[in-house]
């Protein structure tokens, strides 16, 4: 049916496509291996000055320091087609398998982009998300809403900058040097699922995408979250809320990108009152102010949803 669908028609659109800007607005940098240690130092013995008395002595100050461990995980979507299927195309079996290929590897991307929130909690077996990595005790503002399965977040980060390996802030890594790769289509035996004896057999296209990633965050304080957000009268996103996070921040290390829900950043349009002549509704918020001046973009992600519970 694909194929029919497909043949002789004017274009193909995709509507399972969906917008993840995670992976383009964060910047990303190869890890050679998969894995790599950093020491994080967090404090001293002694902040209030070295000031001493004449002929009296101060002690030596010692560094507060711990070792953190990041890894990138593997990510290898596999794409199958039957080769009679794929045939029939009339633009030929590679271009099909190659068109489907993309369009999965869309939906790949965005599960990457949800699993950097969400880590463990949506795949045991993928990277750690923020959701586990973040100071869960000093950089959230709890909205406050009751209602379970219906909650969203928003995200506020420091985000790296490009072509600067040595900033403290998230960033995408993605081991054994960066390495990407789709394996050349070529047709294979598969088994037939539907024969208990496992004799049956039947040719299909095959290309495989493998990648290591992960989100690494270098320091806590790089991450900020509003939780529980809902459509609960006064539950809702607000400026407020998001001057409030802002301010959970170090001074000078702020947020440079806001990551939130459709639903989200209608809620902070909706809070708005309009102030121009003409009574026009205030526009929909594509960025807010720091406390220096700086803007700071906000970007709806797909990756976020509403159905977030209340223990999360």
């Amino acid at each position: 049916m694909d194929i029919a669908k497909a043949n002789g028609v004017e274009q193909l659109i995709n509507e399972a496509s969906r917008t993840h800007p995670e992976l383009t607005v964060l910047a990303s940098y190869p890890l050679i291996g998969i894995s790599a240690r950093s020491v994080v130092y967090t404090g001293a013995s002694n902040t209030n000055g070295s000031f001493r008395k004449l002929n009296a002595g101060i002690a030596s100050i010692t560094e507060i320091s711990e070792e953190r461990l990041f890894q990138c995980f593997t990510a290898e979507p596999r794409i199958e087609e039957d080769r009679a299927i794929a045939d029939r195309y009339d633009r030929g079996a590679l271009a099909w398998t190659e068109e489907k290929s993309v369009r999965i590897l869309d939906l790949e991307m965005l599960a990457w982009s949800r699993q950097m929130y969400r880590g463990s909690l949506l795949n045991v077996d993928g990277f750690p998300g923020l959701i586990q990595a973040y100071d869960k005790d000093n950089m959230v503002i709890d909205a406050g809403g009751t209602t379970n399965n219906a909650c969203s977040s928003v995200w506020l980060i420091r985000a790296a900058a490009p072509n600067s390996p040595a900033d403290d802030g998230v960033r995408w890594r993605f081991g054994n040097g960066g390495q990407m790769r789709f394996d050349d289509v070529r047709p294979y035996p598969f088994a037939d699922p539907a024969d208990p004896t496992r004799q049956k057999y039947l040719m299909k296209y095959m290309t495989t995408f493998t990648a290591y990633p992960g989100i690494q965050m270098q320091t806590m304080q790089s991450v900020g979250r509003i939780k529980r957000l809902t459509e609960e009268a006064g539950k809702g996103l607000t400026d407020n809320m998001l001057n409030r996070a802002l301010e959970l921040f170090p001074a000078g290390k702020g947020p440079n990108c806001i990551f939130m829900t459709l639903r989200s950043a209608r809620q902070l349009q909706s809070s708005r009152t309009a102030t121009n002549p003409t009574g026009t509704p205030a526009p929909w918020a594509t960025s807010i102010v720091g406390i220096n001046g700086q803007t700071i973009p906000i970007y709806v992600t797909e990756a976020l949803d509403n159905t977030e519970p209340l223990n999360l």
